[in-house]
């Protein structure tokens, strides 16, 4: 067996077990939405920090939030769908409670 035929096995395998990834829970499953929004939240704490402090020197902080924005879009619209004549959101409207 060559080298490329080991390397085929092995992405072959990957694809049949799948790669576990270490990914924030969010309601008993793992949410890769959550856990790309938690990433670019911390991020965003971090280079504010540092520019308030002045230790990451020279940061344009407009793309963090946009990275920020992005990602929170993402987070927050990942169970509304729409079939082109209606939108829904899957889950529970809070407004039915309170009747």
């Amino acid at each position: 067996m060559n080298f490329g035929e080991k390397l085929h096995e092995a992405v072959r395998k990957a694809h049949e077990r799948g790669i576990p990834l270490p990914l924030i829970r969010d309601n008993g499953r793992g949410s890769l939405t959550a856990t790309m929004f938690w990433v670019s939240f911390n991020i965003a704490i971090f280079l504010l920090a540092g520019k308030v402090t002045k230790l990451v020197g020279d940061v344009d902080y407009n793309n963090v939030m946009w990275l920020l924005g992005l990602t929170g879009g993402f987070y927050l619209g990942r169970k509304v769908t729409g079939d082109g004549k209606k939108i829904s959101v899957e889950g529970k409207d809070p407004r039915d409670e309170l009747k």
